[in-house]
């Protein structure tokens, strides 16, 4: 529709902040003007009339009637007013999305309050999940990234987070580049090996060049990177105890053997932001892989034998007088790799990939391993300083994705599992439907007051006081 030039103007008064540079009382109060059009057909004020006023609101404002449309309003609902809505609420919305700010730093910054932020998010959240239904951009992949550059990724971070859904706990894995680009997340009811290597497949048919994982210590990742049977760099930031440690394991597979092999290297997480020398611990591990059809249990034919008097003490069994003997007999999992691992030094050069390894324990002697220590806790350095340089070495890449999406929408309630994923879907998808993010906002201005809108549009002024408006 054409809009005409408008005649009529209306204007909004601030008071400034004292300062020796205003010496007249005058210059203290500054006026905003903004030019009075119709909301609905866009036309001047020669196509409407002045219709009284609007005794029910504080400062009886003056209310017009469109000859045109019949469209009554005022001077804070004409249309420049409800496109600054528009705009403020599109404002808020990128402010969110793209830092990483509290409601309460988004509510002081736009002069509202963290319910009406969170209100405001909670409408914008409802609004687009309609425009995505009615123009199917759920049907669309939500990651951008083009065929070419999917073999180009090297590195992956993934991580889970539990949803409850009916009161049942499923659980949401995410995994992204190091762009923090979202690759693949997939929503399963348990954490399983048989439940997640459909999702690991699916990973490495959209990635198949992935060398490294970073995850958190979870045991089912290690199980994942060994179903793969080739050679993968597990970075794995300990979430429990101390949280400061990492743990960098390099997979090997030999399948004529059948036999893993497994190198892991242990130290802090700010080791690559220290240059003076740093302590670690290497540790190596093998095991031989169980062949299919062969159990764990009893051997066949073994209850053959004659049973023995539960009784009846064995001659060879050894005598175990205190209770935490025993429970340490019964103790079983992997080895940590800080308190059996061998020490070594870190010396840091010039250039950051310029370093050397100097062994602690006195006898240590190259026939213990396999392969050189030196060389293999080299290669693996290498690989963390490669994605870490200068950095915290973490896997918390997700974590903020996490929390946006629990602030956004709450799936606590009767929810159903393909109502979550498609908003899971719709979240990840943001850049699919950022380009009509104008629009929906458009669709909730009635949700939110024009008079933060006038002070944020005020703060170019440095106001102190807004007079009327």
């Amino acid at each position: 529709m054409t809009q005409t030039v408008p005649s009529m103007y209306s204007s909004a008064l601030f008071e400034l902040g004292s300062s020796s540079v205003l010496t007249n009382e005058k210059d203290r109060f500054i006026s905003f003007e903004f030019p009075i059009l119709c909301p609905c057909c866009r036309k001047g004020n020669e196509k409407f009339v002045k219709n009284g006023h609007d005794t029910s609101i504080l400062g009886k404002p003056q209310r017009f009637k469109c000859n045109c449309c019949g469209k009554q309003f005022m001077t804070h609902t004409s249309l420049f007013w409800q496109e600054q809505k528009s705009k403020f609420i599109e404002r808020i919305i990128n402010t969110y999305y793209t830092e990483s700010r509290t409601y309460k730093s988004i509510a002081r910054e736009f002069y509202l309050n963290e319910s009406q932020v969170c209100r405001l998010l909670n409408e914008f959240w409802l609004a687009a999940q309609k425009k995505a239904a009615d123009l199917e951009l759920l049907k669309k992949a939500f990651w951008d990234i083009k065929k070419g550059e999917r073999k180009n990724i090297t590195i992956l971070y993934i991580d889970e987070t539990f949803i409850k859904i009916k009161g049942n706990q499923w659980y949401l894995i995410t995994a992204v580049n190091n762009l923090g680009q979202v690759i693949h997340h997939r929503l399963v009811n348990t954490l399983e090996t048989a439940v997640l290597w459909p999702f690991w497949q699916e990973l490495l048919r959209i990635c198949p060049n992935v060398t490294v994982f970073v995850s958190d210590s979870a045991p089912f990742y290690e199980k994942m990177c060994k179903l793969m049977k080739k050679s993968i760099y597990h970075i794995e930031h300990v979430h429990k105890g101390d949280r400061r440690k990492i743990i960098v394991t390099k997979h090997e597979y030999d399948p004529i053997n059948c036999k893993f092999s497994m190198y892991q290297l242990g130290m802090k997480s700010d080791t690559l932001l220290k240059k003076d020398p740093q302590k670690i611990s290497y540790f190596e591990k093998y095991q031989k892989e169980i062949q299919h059809g062969i159990g764990r249990g009893r051997p066949k034919g073994s209850k053959d034998k004659k049973t023995r008097n539960k009784y009846q003490k064995r001659k060879d069994k050894p005598k175990i007088e205190k209770k935490k003997d025993k429970k340490m007999l019964k103790k079983r999992g992997r080895k940590n790799v800080f308190k059996n691992g061998s020490q070594f030094q870190v010396e840091w050069g010039i250039d950051p990939f310029n370093f050397s390894i100097i062994p602690i324990d006195p006898a240590i002697s190259t026939t213990e391993w396999t392969k050189n220590p030196t060389t293999t806790i080299l290669e693996l350095l290498m690989i963390v300083n490669k994605e870490f340089t200068n950095k915290h070495v973490t896997s918390n890449r997700i974590e903020t994705n996490f929390h946006q999406l629990d602030a956004w929408s709450t799936f606590t309630g009767n929810f159903k599992i393909s109502s979550v994923d498609r908003d899971v879907t719709l979240f990840y998808g943001y850049k699919n439907w950022k380009n009509h993010c104008f629009s929906i906002c458009q669709s909730i201005k009635s949700k939110i007051n024009v008079k933060p809108c006038i002070k944020v549009i005020g703060q170019q002024f440095s106001f102190q006081k807004l007079i009327n408006n």
